[in-house]
Protein backbone atom coordinates (compact mmCIF):
# COMPACT_ATOMS: atom_id res chain seq x y z
CA UNK A 1 0.00 0.00 0.00
CA UNK A 2 0.98 3.48 -0.46
CA UNK A 3 2.55 5.20 2.13
CA UNK A 4 0.98 8.28 1.78
CA UNK A 5 -2.55 6.84 2.35
CA UNK A 6 -1.30 5.08 5.87
CA UNK A 7 -0.30 8.55 7.04
CA UNK A 8 -3.19 9.72 5.95
CA UNK A 9 -5.30 6.94 7.51
CA UNK A 10 -3.16 7.50 10.24
CA UNK A 11 -4.04 11.22 10.61
CA UNK A 12 -7.63 10.70 10.41
CA UNK A 13 -7.31 10.10 14.07
CA UNK A 14 -6.00 12.57 16.61
CA UNK A 15 -6.26 10.81 19.69
CA UNK A 16 -3.98 7.78 18.15
CA UNK A 17 -1.49 10.30 16.45
CA UNK A 18 -1.48 12.02 19.78
CA UNK A 19 -0.56 9.17 22.07
CA UNK A 20 2.95 8.05 19.91
CA UNK A 21 3.89 11.78 18.43
CA UNK A 22 6.70 11.73 20.73
CA UNK A 23 8.29 8.22 19.80
CA UNK A 24 10.83 7.45 17.67
CA UNK A 25 8.84 4.72 15.80
CA UNK A 26 6.71 7.22 14.67
CA UNK A 27 9.14 9.82 13.82
CA UNK A 28 10.32 6.93 11.73
CA UNK A 29 7.09 6.01 9.89
CA UNK A 30 7.05 9.76 9.05
CA UNK A 31 10.41 10.39 7.21
CA UNK A 32 10.35 6.48 5.47
CA UNK A 33 9.50 5.74 2.03
CA UNK A 34 8.39 2.21 2.43
CA UNK A 35 5.92 0.81 5.47
CA UNK A 36 7.45 -2.37 7.12
CA UNK A 37 5.28 -2.91 9.79
CA UNK A 38 7.38 -3.97 12.87
CA UNK A 39 6.40 -1.23 15.16
CA UNK A 40 4.16 -2.43 17.48
CA UNK A 41 3.52 1.17 18.10
CA UNK A 42 2.74 2.24 15.03
CA UNK A 43 0.70 -0.62 14.16
CA UNK A 44 -1.32 -0.25 17.30
CA UNK A 45 -2.05 3.48 16.29
CA UNK A 46 -3.03 2.14 12.73
CA UNK A 47 -5.45 0.13 14.08
CA UNK A 48 -7.13 2.06 15.83
CA UNK A 49 -7.66 4.81 12.80
CA UNK A 50 -8.91 2.18 10.81
CA UNK A 51 -11.66 1.03 13.05
CA UNK A 52 -12.50 4.85 13.76
CA UNK A 53 -12.88 4.88 10.16
CA UNK A 54 -15.36 2.03 10.01
CA UNK A 55 -17.43 3.72 12.44
CA UNK A 56 -17.24 7.51 10.88
CA UNK A 57 -20.93 9.19 9.49
CA UNK A 58 -19.99 11.54 6.96
CA UNK A 59 -23.36 12.21 5.79
CA UNK A 60 -26.59 11.33 6.89
CA UNK A 61 -27.59 9.43 3.48
CA UNK A 62 -27.02 5.84 4.13
CA UNK A 63 -25.56 5.21 1.12
CA UNK A 64 -22.81 7.41 1.57
CA UNK A 65 -22.12 6.38 4.98
CA UNK A 66 -21.71 2.34 3.61
CA UNK A 67 -19.59 3.54 0.90
CA UNK A 68 -17.11 4.73 2.53
CA UNK A 69 -17.24 2.18 5.25
CA UNK A 70 -16.63 -0.16 2.58
CA UNK A 71 -14.21 1.35 0.54
CA UNK A 72 -12.11 1.31 4.01
CA UNK A 73 -13.23 -2.63 4.53
CA UNK A 74 -12.13 -3.21 0.80
CA UNK A 75 -8.80 -1.58 1.61
CA UNK A 76 -7.94 -3.35 4.59
CA UNK A 77 -8.82 -6.68 3.31
CA UNK A 78 -6.53 -5.49 0.24
CA UNK A 79 -3.52 -5.16 2.51
CA UNK A 80 -3.98 -8.31 4.59
CA UNK A 81 -4.54 -10.43 2.02
CA UNK A 82 -2.43 -13.18 0.85
CA UNK A 83 -0.98 -13.06 -2.62
CA UNK A 84 -2.15 -15.94 -5.15
CA UNK A 85 1.24 -17.69 -5.00
CA UNK A 86 0.61 -18.26 -1.63
CA UNK A 87 -2.87 -18.45 -1.66
CA UNK A 88 -2.58 -22.80 -1.42
CA UNK A 89 0.16 -22.96 1.08
CA UNK A 90 -1.62 -23.21 4.60
CA UNK A 91 2.11 -23.03 6.31
CA UNK A 92 1.29 -19.23 5.28
CA UNK A 93 -2.36 -18.91 6.58
CA UNK A 94 -2.08 -20.88 9.72
CA UNK A 95 -0.53 -18.26 12.87
CA UNK A 96 0.68 -21.36 14.47
CA UNK A 97 2.17 -23.00 11.51
CA UNK A 98 3.97 -19.71 10.54
CA UNK A 99 5.39 -19.43 14.00
CA UNK A 100 6.56 -22.85 14.18
CA UNK A 101 7.87 -22.11 10.61
CA UNK A 102 10.00 -18.79 11.93
CA UNK A 103 11.27 -20.46 14.87
CA UNK A 104 12.47 -23.60 12.45
CA UNK A 105 13.85 -20.91 9.87
CA UNK A 106 15.64 -19.28 12.92
CA UNK A 107 17.29 -22.59 14.14
CA UNK A 108 18.70 -23.65 10.53
CA UNK A 109 19.85 -20.48 9.06
CA UNK A 110 20.45 -17.84 12.52
CA UNK A 111 23.90 -19.24 13.17
CA UNK A 112 25.31 -19.06 9.78
CA UNK A 113 23.80 -15.73 9.71
CA UNK A 114 25.29 -14.18 12.17
CA UNK A 115 28.69 -15.79 11.99
CA UNK A 116 28.50 -14.25 8.23
CA UNK A 117 27.10 -10.57 8.53
CA UNK A 118 28.99 -7.97 8.83
CA UNK A 119 26.57 -5.21 9.08
CA UNK A 120 23.43 -3.84 11.63
CA UNK A 121 21.17 -3.27 9.08
CA UNK A 122 19.92 -6.79 8.39
CA UNK A 123 20.42 -7.94 11.98
CA UNK A 124 18.05 -4.46 13.39
CA UNK A 125 15.19 -5.11 11.04
CA UNK A 126 15.26 -8.58 11.69
CA UNK A 127 15.18 -8.08 15.66
CA UNK A 128 12.56 -5.66 15.02
CA UNK A 129 10.33 -8.49 13.09
CA UNK A 130 11.43 -10.76 16.08
CA UNK A 131 10.47 -8.67 19.13
CA UNK A 132 6.46 -8.59 17.46
CA UNK A 133 6.68 -12.15 16.86
CA UNK A 134 7.43 -12.67 20.76
CA UNK A 135 4.53 -11.70 21.93
CA UNK A 136 3.02 -14.97 20.32
CA UNK A 137 6.24 -17.37 21.27
CA UNK A 138 8.84 -16.38 24.16
CA UNK A 139 11.15 -18.96 22.30
CA UNK A 140 12.13 -15.79 20.33
CA UNK A 141 13.37 -14.17 22.66
CA UNK A 142 16.49 -16.62 22.71
CA UNK A 143 16.98 -15.01 19.35
CA UNK A 144 16.33 -11.55 19.88
CA UNK A 145 19.29 -12.30 22.49
CA UNK A 146 21.56 -13.79 20.27
CA UNK A 147 21.47 -10.80 17.51
CA UNK A 148 21.53 -8.62 20.51
CA UNK A 149 25.13 -10.01 21.24
CA UNK A 150 25.87 -10.01 17.48
CA UNK A 151 24.68 -6.25 17.28
CA UNK A 152 26.99 -5.41 20.19
CA UNK A 153 30.00 -6.60 18.26
CA UNK A 154 29.31 -4.29 15.57
CA UNK A 155 29.40 -0.93 14.60
CA UNK A 156 26.31 1.40 15.64
CA UNK A 157 23.97 2.73 13.44
CA UNK A 158 20.83 4.85 14.62
CA UNK A 159 18.60 2.27 13.78
CA UNK A 160 20.51 -0.12 15.64
CA UNK A 161 20.96 1.87 18.86
CA UNK A 162 17.00 3.06 18.73
CA UNK A 163 16.25 -0.80 18.66
CA UNK A 164 18.47 -1.55 21.67
CA UNK A 165 17.38 1.30 23.65
CA UNK A 166 13.54 0.10 22.11
CA UNK A 167 14.34 -3.60 23.67
CA UNK A 168 15.08 -2.32 27.33
CA UNK A 169 11.88 -0.07 27.22
CA UNK A 170 9.99 -3.15 26.13
CA UNK A 171 11.83 -5.15 28.31
CA UNK A 172 8.16 -6.16 30.86
CA UNK A 173 7.12 -7.51 27.80
CA UNK A 174 10.46 -9.62 26.18
CA UNK A 175 11.87 -10.64 29.51
CA UNK A 176 15.36 -10.43 28.28
CA UNK A 177 18.29 -12.02 30.86
CA UNK A 178 20.19 -9.94 33.05
CA UNK A 179 23.06 -10.80 30.85
CA UNK A 180 21.58 -9.25 27.60
CA UNK A 181 20.49 -6.22 29.78
CA UNK A 182 23.78 -5.35 31.16
CA UNK A 183 25.20 -5.70 27.51
CA UNK A 184 22.72 -3.65 25.90
CA UNK A 185 23.72 -0.34 29.03
CA UNK A 186 27.31 -1.21 28.83
CA UNK A 187 27.11 -0.55 24.68
CA UNK A 188 24.26 2.13 24.94
CA UNK A 189 25.45 3.85 28.44
CA UNK A 190 25.28 7.03 26.89
CA UNK A 191 21.69 7.48 25.73
CA UNK A 192 20.78 4.71 29.02
CA UNK A 193 22.74 6.36 31.56
CA UNK A 194 24.53 9.18 31.22
CA UNK A 195 21.81 11.30 28.95
CA UNK A 196 19.18 10.45 31.63
CA UNK A 197 20.94 11.25 35.06
CA UNK A 198 21.80 13.96 33.19
CA UNK A 199 18.36 15.14 32.72
CA UNK A 200 17.91 14.26 35.61
CA UNK A 201 20.04 16.45 37.43
CA UNK A 202 19.26 19.63 35.17
CA UNK A 203 15.41 19.04 35.87
CA UNK A 204 16.32 18.47 39.72
CA UNK A 205 18.80 22.21 39.92
CA UNK A 206 16.23 23.95 37.85
CA UNK A 207 13.24 22.63 40.38
CA UNK A 208 11.20 21.74 37.17
CA UNK A 209 8.01 19.99 38.54
CA UNK A 210 8.60 16.57 36.65
CA UNK A 211 5.19 15.44 37.60
CA UNK A 212 3.17 18.37 35.94
CA UNK A 213 5.57 18.97 33.04
CA UNK A 214 5.39 15.96 29.98
CA UNK A 215 8.53 16.06 29.59
CA UNK A 216 9.41 15.81 33.35
CA UNK A 217 7.52 12.98 33.53
CA UNK A 218 9.26 11.46 30.70
CA UNK A 219 12.80 12.14 32.82
CA UNK A 220 11.08 10.59 35.80
CA UNK A 221 10.12 7.58 34.22
CA UNK A 222 13.57 6.90 32.67
CA UNK A 223 15.37 7.53 35.77
CA UNK A 224 12.97 5.05 37.35
CA UNK A 225 13.84 2.35 34.95
CA UNK A 226 17.51 2.71 35.24
CA UNK A 227 17.49 2.16 39.09
CA UNK A 228 15.23 -0.54 39.25
CA UNK A 229 17.50 -2.17 37.02
CA UNK A 230 20.60 -0.79 38.80
CA UNK A 231 19.17 -2.65 42.06
CA UNK A 232 19.59 -6.08 40.08
CA UNK A 233 22.97 -5.47 38.31
CA UNK A 234 26.00 -4.53 40.04
CA UNK A 235 27.40 -3.65 36.68
CA UNK A 236 24.62 -1.41 35.81
CA UNK A 237 24.94 0.16 39.45
CA UNK A 238 29.08 0.86 38.88
CA UNK A 239 28.10 2.87 35.53
CA UNK A 240 26.08 4.74 37.15
CA UNK A 241 28.32 5.53 39.98
CA UNK A 242 31.16 6.14 37.30
CA UNK A 243 29.18 8.65 35.49
CA UNK A 244 28.14 10.41 38.77
CA UNK A 245 32.21 10.64 39.98
CA UNK A 246 32.56 11.78 36.04
CA UNK A 247 30.13 14.59 36.57
CA UNK A 248 31.56 15.26 40.12
CA UNK A 249 34.88 15.96 38.69
CA UNK A 250 34.21 17.90 35.20
CA UNK A 251 31.74 20.30 37.72
CA UNK A 252 34.82 20.88 39.82
CA UNK A 253 33.47 18.93 43.14
CA UNK A 254 30.72 21.34 42.85
CA UNK A 255 28.12 20.60 46.71
CA UNK A 256 25.14 20.36 44.38
CA UNK A 257 26.59 17.30 42.48
CA UNK A 258 27.51 15.95 45.93
CA UNK A 259 23.48 16.43 47.19
CA UNK A 260 21.94 14.82 43.78
CA UNK A 261 24.65 11.93 43.82
CA UNK A 262 23.71 11.78 47.72
CA UNK A 263 19.52 12.03 46.62
CA UNK A 264 20.35 9.34 43.81
CA UNK A 265 21.90 6.89 46.68
CA UNK A 266 18.51 7.17 48.25
CA UNK A 267 16.56 6.15 46.11
CA UNK A 268 18.57 2.91 45.23
CA UNK A 269 18.85 2.09 48.75
CA UNK A 270 14.77 2.50 48.77
CA UNK A 271 14.65 0.08 45.97
CA UNK A 272 16.86 -2.01 47.62
CA UNK A 273 15.25 -2.16 50.57
CA UNK A 274 11.85 -3.15 48.53
CA UNK A 275 13.78 -6.48 47.35
CA UNK A 276 15.48 -7.10 50.88
CA UNK A 277 18.72 -6.17 49.82
CA UNK A 278 21.92 -4.18 50.56
CA UNK A 279 23.35 -1.66 48.40
CA UNK A 280 27.04 -3.22 49.48
CA UNK A 281 26.68 -5.92 47.47
CA UNK A 282 26.13 -3.69 44.21
CA UNK A 283 29.75 -2.45 44.84
CA UNK A 284 33.13 -3.86 43.95
CA UNK A 285 33.86 -7.21 46.53
CA UNK A 286 37.38 -5.74 47.18
CA UNK A 287 35.57 -2.75 48.89
CA UNK A 288 33.58 -4.08 50.92
CA UNK A 289 35.35 -4.29 54.49
CA UNK A 290 35.98 -0.48 53.92
CA UNK A 291 32.55 0.12 53.07
CA UNK A 292 31.08 -0.76 56.23
CA UNK A 293 33.99 1.21 58.51
CA UNK A 294 33.28 4.47 55.96
CA UNK A 295 28.95 4.05 57.19
CA UNK A 296 30.25 4.95 60.62
CA UNK A 297 30.54 8.62 60.90
CA UNK A 298 33.77 9.80 61.68
CA UNK A 299 33.22 11.01 64.78
CA UNK A 300 32.73 7.87 66.05
CA UNK A 301 35.50 6.19 65.63
CA UNK A 302 38.52 6.04 67.69
CA UNK A 303 41.43 7.77 66.42
CA UNK A 304 43.20 4.24 65.94
CA UNK A 305 40.26 2.87 63.70
CA UNK A 306 40.07 6.16 61.99
CA UNK A 307 43.63 5.93 61.41
CA UNK A 308 43.17 2.40 59.92
CA UNK A 309 40.05 3.57 57.71
CA UNK A 310 42.74 6.47 56.52
CA UNK A 311 45.31 3.89 56.09
CA UNK A 312 43.37 1.48 53.46
CA UNK A 313 41.78 4.43 51.78
CA UNK A 314 44.92 5.68 50.96
CA UNK A 315 45.81 1.86 50.12
CA UNK A 316 43.29 1.49 47.62
CA UNK A 317 43.73 5.28 46.34
CA UNK A 318 47.31 4.33 45.17
CA UNK A 319 45.48 1.18 43.14
CA UNK A 320 42.24 2.90 41.75
CA UNK A 321 42.04 6.65 42.58
CA UNK A 322 38.71 6.71 40.53
CA UNK A 323 36.78 3.49 43.18
CA UNK A 324 38.06 5.94 46.25
CA UNK A 325 36.79 9.01 44.50
CA UNK A 326 33.63 7.39 44.02
CA UNK A 327 33.27 6.13 47.76
CA UNK A 328 34.10 9.87 49.09
CA UNK A 329 31.19 11.18 46.82
CA UNK A 330 28.93 8.51 48.42
CA UNK A 331 30.40 8.98 52.34
CA UNK A 332 30.94 13.02 52.12
CA UNK A 333 31.88 13.30 55.84
CA UNK A 334 35.02 11.25 55.46
CA UNK A 335 36.07 13.44 52.24
CA UNK A 336 38.38 16.37 54.29
CA UNK A 337 39.57 13.86 56.63
CA UNK A 338 40.66 11.79 53.34
CA UNK A 339 42.13 14.80 51.67
CA UNK A 340 44.04 15.97 54.51
CA UNK A 341 45.54 12.75 54.96
CA UNK A 342 46.12 12.11 50.92
CA UNK A 343 48.13 15.44 51.13
CA UNK A 344 50.44 14.31 54.34
CA UNK A 345 51.25 11.29 52.45
CA UNK A 346 52.16 12.90 49.31
CA UNK A 347 53.88 15.40 50.77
Amino acid sequence: MDIRILRTILHSCEDAEKSIEKTEEYKDFLNTDAFVPRSDVVLRALSTSFSNLLCYKVSKEAYQRYSVRLHVIDTLRELCRITERFQSLRIFRDGETTLKFVENLMDKYLPDVLNECASSYTLTSLTGALMCLAKYNTRFIYYIEKIITKLSYLDYTNESEKLLCYAIHENAHLGLSLSTIERIYSSQRYKLIEEVLLDNFLSTCLNINTEADKDGIEITHSINELLEFAVISPSIFQLICSFLKELFVHLEYAPMVLTFIQATLKRIIAYCENKDKDIIDLYPKYLHSCIILLRIEPHYHTFNSKAYVLERITEFYEENSDDILILLSHFPGWLAFVSDNLINVIT
